[in-house]
């Protein structure tokens, strides 16, 4: 089952008594220009207060999972892994394991303020509940990302090792995306076995997100695209420029 809300997530967020396992990614500061977001401090308030609404919302038992990439704003290196854990400390939740997704191949670099890598954190909410397996986690300390449908979505196998280890260890049967964009994750849980929910802002990119399909490239790996619409590239194109 795979369900996508097109409206503010952060307006759906509050209307929650409780929250289920979240697999998500953050927007960059970039993605927020519609909003009261107008400068790096603003964007690092938004950023935290955004992880303690979520992390203090989780029903016991239950983990989110934060994909986030480091990024540069106006020349100022933005580690946005670094206000994910302030925000999930505000709401006293604890920190179970940090992993490395890797964009490039080892020992590549772009430039100091553009890393060749992302974030994958996972915390447990204030109300605990979360078993000792959770902290023995079966994914890699550093792996290879996988595919993207586009330059800010999440790496494919970076959202299917985190719903394995959801459905694995945690034995959970859904998880929650509340900024789901064009539904790699919703793809990646739905492929695993896992009922989704979506939220996205965006109608272009919240229509993608529901009929987002996993296939394979020629070479046999996994990946997320929306193959029964011809136009997804270009629409794909346009959400990146925009």
């Amino acid at each position: 089952m795979r369900t996508v809300h097109c409206c503010d997530a952060l307006a759906w967020l509050s209307e929650q008594q409780d929250l289920p396992c979240v697999v998500t990614s953050l927007p960059d500061v970039s993605e927020l220009s519609l909003s009261n977001v107008t400068d790096l401090a603003g964007y690092d308030e938004w950023v935290t207060t955004t992880t303690a609404t979520i992390v203090g919302k989780l029903r016991p038992g239950c983990v989110a999972v934060f994909y986030q990439t480091d990024t540069a704003y106006e020349g100022r290196y933005v580690s946005k892994a670094s206000m994910v854990c302030r925000g999930a400390a505000l709401a006293k939740g604890d920190q179970l394991w940090h992993k490395i997704c890797l964009r490039a191949a080892v020992g590549r670099s772009r430039s100091a303020k553009m890393p060749t890598f992302s974030h994958l954190l996972a915390f447990s909410g204030p109300r605990g509940g979360v078993t000792a397996r959770a902290e023995r986690c079966s994914i890699p300390d550093v792996f290879d990302r996988g595919d993207m449908v586009w330059a800010r979505a999440t790496g494919f196998v970076a959202a299917q090792k985190v719903c394995q280890w959801l459905q694995h260890e945690l034995l959970v049967s859904s998880i929650l995306d509340p900024f789901c964009g064009s539904g790699t994750i919703l793809a990646a849980a739905n492929h695993t076995g896992l009922a989704a929910i979506g939220v996205e802002i965006n109608a272009k990119r919240a229509r993608h997100a529901l009929v987002m399909q996993v296939c394979r490239d020629a070479e046999g790996s996994l990946m997320a695209r929306r193959s029964t619409d011809a136009g997804f590239a270009e629409d794909a194109q346009e959400d990146e420029e925009t």
